[in-house]
């Protein structure tokens, strides 16, 4: 089971890969990312629902010929509930800002997308 150690420490190193930009090499390389959280998320009963999206965005993005809208309805979704969750969890400690940070790098990542095309 993930600490809250562990799970502050995996949403530093999403946020700033997200941030570096969706082509940088640390997002290419992020399934390893992803995985850690589908298993973070499998955890908890409350967050089975982004577990599985994110399984689906990973299955997406691995696709040989990955569907730009497929992925981008994911990120939105998931930015989506993550910002209620954030509201979910209090407003205290640094926790609920993380989440709100990684909701907001999330959207972003699915704006670039839309102008890649």
């Amino acid at each position: 089971m993930a600490t809250h150690a562990d799970t502050t420490e995996l949403l530093d190193t999403t946020i700033t890969s997200l941030s570096d930009g969706l082509y940088s090499p640390a997002v290419k390389e992020s399934a390893n990312l992803i995985q850690q959280w589908v298993e973070v998320l499998s955890e908890s009963e409350n967050t089975h629902d982004m577990a599985d999206k994110l399984k689906r965005l990973d299955e997406a993005v691995g696709s040989q010929t990955p569907d730009v809208n497929t992925i981008q309805s994911l990120l939105k979704d998931l930015a989506e509930e993550l910002q209620i969750f954030s509201a979910d969890t209090g407003s205290e400690g640094e926790m609920p800002l993380q989440l709100q940070s990684l909701a907001t790098a999330l959207r972003h990542a699915g704006d670039q997308l839309s102008t890649a095309e």
